[in-house]
């Protein structure tokens, strides 16, 4: 509804090109960025989006492949306020694993998703749930999250519990 408010040519476009031309992105890339996140066509590019890009990439010391991979693989996160939203959940998130700076842009690059997702309601419940259930010392949840790091965006419950169960009963395994 905001977008239906601005002018394609004065607006819109411009800050398409220019998202274009600061990501890198083919047309492909960059139609896959409008439609997860349509929102970001009411946005202004050097107020709204240049500043989470900036943003993102220097915490994360991020390459413009890397950058551009994380956009692609979460659009939405343009939208998102990096003081309030995605830097705290990265700064909580590598605290609660003790996670280096590279084991962080890591976890980032391999599963942008989760830099969306809220780190009280939904990484550090997983977190705790999955180390609880398979008995993982911090080290090893550290690093089934930093090789595996889209397993933070499964529903324990809907997906991983049930897996594990499954597999326990399948394998006539003691408890996990």
């Amino acid at each position: 509804p905001q977008v239906l408010g601005c002018r394609f040519e004065e607006n819109i476009e411009p800050s398409l090109a220019k998202l274009q031309k600061r990501l890198g992105l083919s047309e492909a890339q960059l139609r896959k960025v409008v439609v997860g996140a349509p929102a970001l066509l009411g946005y202004n590019f050097e107020n709204n989006i240049e500043p989470s890009l900036v943003k993102l990439q220097e915490r994360l010391d991020l390459n413009s492949t890397q950058l551009q991979k994380i956009i692609v693989g979460a659009p939405r996160m343009i939208g998102y306020s990096f003081e309030t939203t995605i830097g705290p959940s990265l700064a909580k998130l590598q605290n609660r694993l003790e996670l280096s700076d590279a084991q962080l842009r890591k976890v980032a690059v391999r599963a942008p998703v989760v830099l969306s997702l809220n780190f009280e309601n939904n990484l550090e419940p997983s977190l705790a749930k999955l180390q609880k259930r398979l008995n993982l010392s911090k080290e090893q949840l550290q690093r089934i999250v930093v090789q595996h790091p889209a397993v933070l965006s499964l529903s324990f419950e809907v997906n991983i519990e049930p897996s594990l169960a499954k597999l326990q009963k399948r394998l006539d395994l003691s408890e996990m």
